[in-house]
């Protein structure tokens, strides 16, 4: 097989940070006059739906075209699985693409590192240095100058991020650069893409950092239009020049980039990559039919293992929200979008039969697809514990545990697929739960050998639980497990002290990346692990090693200093 691009397109994909699909001049983040221009030369998507409300989740989604909520459960511990998940760039590498990635914030720079190969130092200026927490427009440009200057092989997949808050000269500094790509000769090469990770909360809508202040709400949280829709662009040689209103996913962003470009979506030989969006190149002809005309999107504020999840599913003309951990007539929202683009009046629930009917058909759509994503994250986090505990290191063979207590404060999102993967793990054992969360529903957790045992009070007490529990755990269990939300234990100190109280042969701690945590005498070790997955950012800054270093030494009184990973 011949691996270069089938028509040698170049694909520059331009991402402007937090940028919302229409002009306001209420703020800084609206539409900018740089996309007026590209929609007069090119295709305009006019009703794109992010999968996330936050930037890595929504890149993570866009360049895996995979769902946000498939690919990890924590935020905190934001873990990118690079053998599950077949990414943009991997594609494009085994057809013959080189990639550069120029991302303006350090938290991207490192978290979204396994989706891109970041660009060669050789190209940086001297005077920039990863440790920067945000890069400004005109660092990225500098970059990208450099990069340009160097006449760079082609085909090659060219990613740029920038920002559009604090920067009143965005839109201009965008501009430019296109119009140095242009002047290089680029733009008749090159597929180009640009759009918005998401959009931001309207202060026009009511929206202030002082009301989100107070609310105790930060934008990913948020589910109305201003803050999920995204403005979306693409020029090509040849390209029609069009607008489209149909609702899409930013799923479909990188299939319709690899069709435009010719590319088959296979990562090796005779292995297609299982991308979940559709490409939109059907929609450029207008007498085209397309499933995406009544396409029904989802968007999700928040991963499987986090507080305060809410998903939207968004269609042309209605919104269902969920709030996946209240209970009562507050869990369900239904907006008329025609009658009510400013989302004020909830019609759920409702006892009008047409908007009865539409609010059960969203309300299944969102079901369809919760039950699809919980029985792929069991799936992958069965097969995860399975592997790491091979070898003995329970010092009993899974088969052998007759008894286990999962203990803690753990999100019911995730504590369903978590009890079912212990009771396939663990297959004589009886398991028994006792968390502090309040469950919305009991009975997708217990089963004939799992039970979810009486939480009388809402958080437990050191001081009065032993007391206060005998009753319910009376006995000796082979192994209590308790679920950690973030990899530093931070608000779980005082699980963790009525844990080691409790009568277990052994006791294990679980992240939600589904890691394993023994009790070891050596406390050093494990950071060396967290050093060595960034040795190439100290090769490049040896800087950066004494700053973390620091850190690390402030972080440890949080960390879980006698229990350190084991297993992959």
């Amino acid at each position: 097989m011949d691996n270069q691009g089938v028509r040698g397109l170049n694909l520059i994909w331009v991402v402007i940070d937090s940028v919302r699909n229409y002009h306001t001049d209420a703020d800084d983040r609206g539409k900018l006059p740089v996309m007026d221009a590209l929609a007069s030369t090119g295709v305009e998507f006019t009703n794109v739906v992010t999968s996330a409300p936050s930037t890595i989740m929504s890149v993570s989604s866009m360049m895996t075209s995979w769902p946000a909520y498939y690919i990890s459960r924590n935020y905190e511990d934001f873990k990118y699985d690079n053998a599950l998940f077949t990414s943009l760039a991997d594609i494009l590498r085994y057809h013959g693409y080189s990639n550069e990635a120029v991302i303006f914030f350090r938290e991207g720079r490192e978290k979204l590192n396994p989706l891109f190969q970041s660009i060669a130092r050789p190209y940086w200026p001297p005077d920039l240095r990863h440790g920067k927490k945000n890069w400004t427009n005109e660092d990225v440009s500098r970059v990208l100058y450099r990069f340009l200057d160097a006449e760079p092989m082609e085909p090659f997949f060219l990613y740029l991020h920038y920002n559009c808050r604090w920067d009143p000269q965005t839109s201009s500094t965008v501009e430019a650069a296109l119009e140095r790509m242009e002047a290089a000769g680029l733009l008749n090469r090159s597929v180009l893409v640009v759009c918005s990770d998401h959009g931001y909360p309207d202060p026009s809508r009511g929206f202030t950092p002082e009301g989100l202040k107070r609310q105790r709400l930060t934008h990913d949280l948020i589910l109305t239009d201003d803050n999920i829709l995204v403005p979306l662009y693409f020029q090509f040689p040849g390209c029609p020049v069009v607008t489209i209103d149909r609702p899409v996913s930013t799923l479909d962003i990188a299939p319709t980039a690899l069709d435009l470009l010719g590319v088959p979506p296979s990562a090796s030989d005779g292995i297609r990559a299982n991308l979940r969006g559709s490409s939109l190149t059907p929609l450029l002809r207008p007498s085209t039919s397309s499933k995406h005309s009544d396409a029904k999107v989802r968007v999700d504020a928040r991963l499987l293992g986090q507080d305060r999840r809410a998903t939207a599913i968004r269609g042309r003309r209605f919104k269902y929200v969920v709030h996946h951990d209240r209970m009562g007539p507050d869990r369900e929202e239904l907006y008329d979008l025609e009658e009510d683009p400013h989302e004020q009046l909830s019609l759920a629930p409702s006892s009008r039969p047409g908007i009865q009917k539409k609010l059960v058909e969203l309300r299944s759509e969102f079901e369809r697809t919760e039950r699809e994503a919980v029985e792929f994250q069991f799936r992958y986090l069965l097969e995860k514990l399975r592997r790491q505990l091979t070898g003995g290191s329970l010092d009993a063979q899974p088969s052998q545990i007759r008894s286990l207590l999962i203990f803690g404060a753990c999100q019911p999102g995730f504590l369903a697929p978590l009890a079912r993967v212990t009771e396939s793990v663990f297959s004589a054992a009886t398991v028994d739960v006792l968390v502090e969360s309040e469950l919305p529903n009991e009975g997708s957790i217990a089963s004939q050998r799992c039970r979810v045992l009486d939480n009388r009070k809402k958080r437990f007490d050191p001081r009065t639980f032993p007391r206060a529990y005998s009753d319910l755990i009376p006995g000796v269990y082979d192994i209590v497990l308790v679920p950690l939300s973030n990899a530093h234990a931070r608000g779980y100190s005082h699980i963790l002290r009525i844990a080691r109280r409790l009568k277990a042969r052994k006791l294990l701690l679980l992240d939600y990346n589904m890691r394993l945590y023994y009790r070891r005498q050596r406390p050093w070790f494990f950071p060396f692990r967290v050093f060595w997955s960034k040795r190439s950012v100290y090769h490049a800054e040896p800087s950066l090693l004494v700053s973390d270093g620091f850190m690390l030494i402030k972080q440890l009184g949080r960390r879980i200093p006698t229990y350190f990973r084991t297993g992959e």
